[in-house]
């Protein structure tokens, strides 16, 4: 990495920052985590297990990592069989996959400017609104991208399952709390349906969902970019983002809500299996990914006063803030932060350029 003179802050600020900021938060040694416990309650109480049989890869090594892995989460897993163990490691390092990509949640780099990346199939892809996605037309263009980023993660689940059966295990990296960044084998077709899944599940975090509905239609998608990096105008660019909602530990309902759309979303893997799923896709999005339009903050957002309420109770306008405070003085800045990830994203998204905005400022 090359070297910054802000760059030992900026680590200290991810490393001291909420792990559930960008997200359902992941799991390790400091916290518990919600996409892991979304996805084994989707297994192990509603015995929604993806379709197929891996192959075990030999030896010890993957047993003795799925027990650690079962103990760091409280699973207790004295029910399944090595094969069972072997799926459910293979989702739970596939749902954790898009929030670190192999590296430590404290890797600056890695974690938060990957996170910050100001591409719409970046921001899409954690189901948040993109800077383009602008004006009364931006929450139902922000759902529409993040359908085609959850299709392209179960387009990628039926292209593992197309291989031979020894040839659908594959090797991913993870990062283990005090043991580092490791090589693991994983079961293909679970571990995309993991990742599969964490797009999926942050819908109920980076979203507004309607009571009206029961929680199956979205109202709102949440902004992360514009807040961020201080150009934010929320008539133009709707809410921000929120730790509030973040945290799945504030709305059993919310959580017992994203619970059903994932044994929802894994019931789709035998149609995945066959290479025959494009209707049941459709027919799912139609269930949990449709907009309930015309809701705005002059109608409450249709009713929904209190997710919204919920939502701005701690809003993530700079998501690598700590809440500590120094001395009597507060976090710096937004304008700092704003200026120094975004220096940090655009580092790992060269490529990125400014674009005009369709829809004007007032």
């Amino acid at each position: 990495m090359i070297g910054h003179p802000f760059g030992g802050l900026l680590v200290m600020a991810v490393a001291l920052s909420p792990a559930s900021a960008l997200a359902y938060s992941t799991a390790s040694a400091f916290r518990e985590g919600c996409h892991e416990t979304i996805v084994s309650g989707a297994l192990l109480k509603h015995d929604a297990w993806p379709a197929g049989t891996p192959e075990l890869p030999e030896g010890q090594r993957v047993r003795d990592l799925a027990e650690y892995l079962l103990d760091t989460y409280g699973i207790d897993g004295r029910s399944l069989d090595d094969t069972r163990r072997f799926v459910w490691m293979s989702l739970i390092v596939g749902v954790r996959d898009p929030d670190g990509e192999g590296y430590s949640v404290a890797d600056l780099e890695h974690a938060r400017a990957h996170r910050l990346d100001p591409r719409d199939e970046t921001q899409h892809a954690h189901a948040l609104r993109a800077s383009v996605d602008d004006g009364p037309e931006g929450d139902a263009n922000a759902l529409e991208g993040v359908r085609q980023a959850l299709r392209a993660e179960l387009q990628a689940v039926a292209r593992a399952y197309a291989h031979a059966p020894r040839e659908q295990n594959e090797s991913v990296f993870i990062y283990l709390d005090f043991y580092g960044r490791v090589s693991i084998p994983v079961w293909g077709p679970a571990f995309r349906l993991g990742r599969a899944l964490h797009v999926l599940q942050d819908s109920f975090s980076h979203c507004i969902r309607s009571d009206e509905y029961e929680l199956r239609r979205v109202v709102a998608v949440l902004n992360l970019v514009d807040p961020t990096f201080g150009d934010y105008d929320e008539t133009r660019d709707g809410l921000p983002h929120s730790r509030s909602l973040d945290d799945c530990s504030q709305s059993e309902e919310l959580q017992r809500a994203a619970m059903a759309a994932t044994v929802d979303l894994l019931s789709l893997s035998a149609a995945l299996r066959r290479g025959q799923a494009s209707e049941e896709i459709s027919s799912f999005f139609g269930r949990w990914l449709q907009l309930q339009p015309s809701c705005s903050r002059t109608n409450g957002f249709c009713g929904n006063e209190r997710w919204v309420e919920l939502a701005t109770q701690d809003t993530a306008a700079n998501p690598v803030s700590c809440q500590l405070t120094l001395a009597g003085r507060r976090r710096p800045p937004n304008g700092l932060w704003g200026w120094l990830l975004l220096a940090a994203a655009m580092a790992r998204a060269p490529k990125f350029r400014a674009r005009r905005r369709t829809w004007p400022r007032e």
